[in-house]
């Protein structure tokens, strides 16, 4: 056997067995939550309805749901999902927000809308500001608890606390 045979031989070995112990990552498939089954629900989240709802529309709620399978992103994601917001009431003044969290820290990391130490968070806000009605929305990405980047709040004809339907991509580089 020639050496170039012999080298051609030995990378294929070497590919095959790279590719016998390379990790198989899950495909993250949520269409809807007949049950909770394959995630970590932490504070006030519950599964209802088919409906994944992190928190109620009252005060003092906090909750996250964690994909139970750690996964390495060093190749980056994307992701697609669709959210409700209930609004705040003119009576409580509260603000709305919600925040699509990449975390190492625990599996039941129970954090605010912008994160913490060890996450990367795009965070969606709104705030009812009396005595107007408005509801200004802002869209920032915070890492480690410092925010990076923050939109100015959004035209008054974009609504993501409407009790509507939404739709949110975001794409991770890695």
């Amino acid at each position: 056997m020639s050496r170039a045979t012999r080298f051609a031989a030995g990378l294929l070995v070497w590919a095959l067995a790279a590719l016998m112990v390379a990790p198989v990552f899950a495909q993250i498939n949520f269409p809807n939550f007949p049950s909770s089954a394959g995630l970590n629900l932490v504070g006030s989240t519950q599964v209802t309805g088919g409906v994944l709802r992190l928190t109620e529309n009252r005060a003092n709620q906090q909750g996250a749901a964690w994909f139970a399978t750690k996964q390495v992103l060093t190749q980056g994601f994307s992701t697609t999902f669709r959210f409700r917001m209930h609004g705040a009431s003119p009576e409580d003044g509260l603000g709305i927000g919600m925040g699509f969290h990449i975390q190492n820290v625990s599996p039941t990391l129970n954090v605010g809308e912008r994160g913490g130490a060890g996450t990367l968070t795009v965070n969606l806000s709104t705030f009812y500001t009396l005595p107007s009605g408005n509801f200004p929305n802002v869209v920032s990405v915070w890492v480690n608890d410092n925010v990076v980047v923050e939109t100015q709040p959004f035209a008054l004809t974009i609504n993501i606390n409407d009790q509507a339907e939404h739709t949110l991509r975001i794409d991770y580089a890695g």
